[in-house]
């Protein structure tokens, strides 16, 4: 995850959330030969608890096999991984959800802000009606939500089960 150190006023002109510099970031899907770097990024970000082993079956037999319901998509230096959900009770209604972003050490935001709006633009072909984004570890992804538009959700709690 990156942590952007701004000031929230920074991101907003006459209303709007302002515009990204014209960078050409290279947005690619993730292969199977990336997986060795997606390993060593997850590795860095929960060093504690990553498991490479179910990381691996994960991403060979469900991520890289579901280009319809999960956008899996890299720059030079940081990846994300998107999913469509649909509720029983709401077949017509698919939400896109970030399932995470993570980035190198020192990687470029307009890298992770250009892969957050291709996952946003991935999110409206596949007729979402909402695109969400959260975070489950120690980072302040505020501005990167805003940058992109998104509104803070309140409703959000967690109940710590174990450590």
């Amino acid at each position: 995850m990156v942590d952007l150190r701004e000031s929230p006023g920074t991101l907003y002109r006459f209303g709007k959330p302002a515009a990204a510099p014209d960078l050409s970031v290279l947005v690619r899907p993730i292969v199977i030969g990336d997986l060795p770097w997606v390993h060593g990024l997850f590795k860095q970000r929960y060093p504690k608890d990553y498991d490479w082993h179910t990381t691996d079956v994960w991403f060979c037999h469900t991520v890289l096999n579901n280009p319809l319901t999960i956008y899996a998509a890299r720059t030079s230096d940081a990846f994300v991984l998107a999913n469509t959900t649909v509720m029983p009770w709401l077949p017509g209604k698919y939400e896109c959800n970030i399932i995470t972003i993570c980035a190198e050490v020192g990687c470029s935001a307009w890298q992770v802000m250009k892969l957050l709006h291709a996952s946003i633009d991935w999110a409206r072909r596949r007729n979402c009606y909402v695109w969400k984004i959260s975070s489950d570890m120690d980072v302040d992804i505020t501005p990167l939500a805003l940058r992109v538009g998104a509104k803070q959700l309140l409703s959000r709690f967690a109940l710590q089960l174990s450590e």
